[in-house]
């Protein structure tokens, strides 16, 4: 279980929420891999790319569309489905979920609970399969967290402004983390940089 690779979809407006929920998530042992949906269909339309594990949603992406909501659910019948609350909802729409967790909850009990929703995915079979970073896009990644150009990478790789440009994208789709500041905390977890 310490090194599975977990695919977590989030639909959330906020994104101080998506990011402060990314990055506390990735400083566990777990390889989560984030992904960012504006809506319940184009939710839908993804998962026969990426299969999720873990949905978390903020129950107001949901609160209208309660039957597709469900018909979703029932398409998707291995997912795990978080409510992420921070305002007062019903309990029926709150109901339709397999866990509710609480933004002003402790860190540990968020951790807690989606160590727990990780128990049930299928783990085993992933380790050779999980998309971790090759050794070019880490360099990469440094050189982005230093706040080096497109520019400035190639030529210090000595790679086109192109490939650079892939190794990116490459990141950004294998992290699911398309902030600097995210992306930062992602090369601090997994120790590629260190504050000075």
């Amino acid at each position: 279980m310490d090194r599975c690779h977990i695919n977590i979809a989030v639909l959330e407006p906020s994104t101080v929420l998506y990011e402060g929920l990314s990055t506390l998530l990735l400083k566990t042992h777990h390889h989560y891999y984030f992904y960012r949906f504006a809506d319940l269909e184009e939710l839908a339309a993804m998962y026969d790319g990426t299969p999720f594990d873990i949905v978390v949603a903020n129950p107001c992406m949901v609160q209208n569309k309660q039957k597709a909501f469900v018909r979703l659910k029932k398409k998707l019948p291995k997912v795990f489905w978080m409510a992420l609350v921070y305002s007062f909802y019903d309990n029926s729409l709150l109901s339709l979920f397999d866990t509710k967790l609480n933004i002003t909850d402790d860190p540990e009990l968020i951790l807690k609970c989606f160590k727990k929703a990780s128990i049930s995915c299928k783990c085993e079979g992933e380790k050779g399969k999980s998309k971790l970073l090759t050794e070019r896009e880490n360099e990469v990644l440094v050189a982005l967290t230093k706040g080096m150009s497109n520019k400035e990478i190639a030529d210090r790789m000595n790679i086109s402004v192109h490939t650079v440009m892939t190794h990116r994208k490459n990141i950004i789709e294998k992290t699911g983390l398309h902030s600097l500041p995210a992306l930062t905390m992602y090369a601090l977890s997994k120790k590629l940089i260190v504050f000075e």
